[in-house]
């Protein structure tokens, strides 16, 4: 899931497979991140973006009716679900 992670304006490659992401920093001269857990799992559909507005993509997962976040301005902690009420 390519996305800006290190806000240098430029995509950085990202994978995610079994609810683990790995990022390479082009900031960092693509240095690997990860594999991070972020607790999903292989069903969820990822995403990225900036959900929190510091400038950094947030890696995004939606299982069930759901959205999880994991912000990079709170360290990339879990945060959700969010999603319909019921769901």
């Amino acid at each position: 899931m390519p996305a800006d992670y290190d806000g240098d304006g430029r995509a950085d490659p990202g994978v995610y497979s079994s609810g683990n992401w790995q990022v390479w920093l082009s900031g960092s001269g693509y240095a690997a991140v990860g594999p991070v857990l972020l607790q999903a799992t292989s069903a969820d559909q990822p995403a990225a973006g900036d959900s929190d507005g510091d400038g950094l993509a947030d890696p995004v997962a939606y299982v069930t009716n759901n959205i999880h976040l994991w912000l990079s301005s709170g360290g990339y902690q879990h945060s959700g679900p969010y999603g319909l009420s019921g769901n």
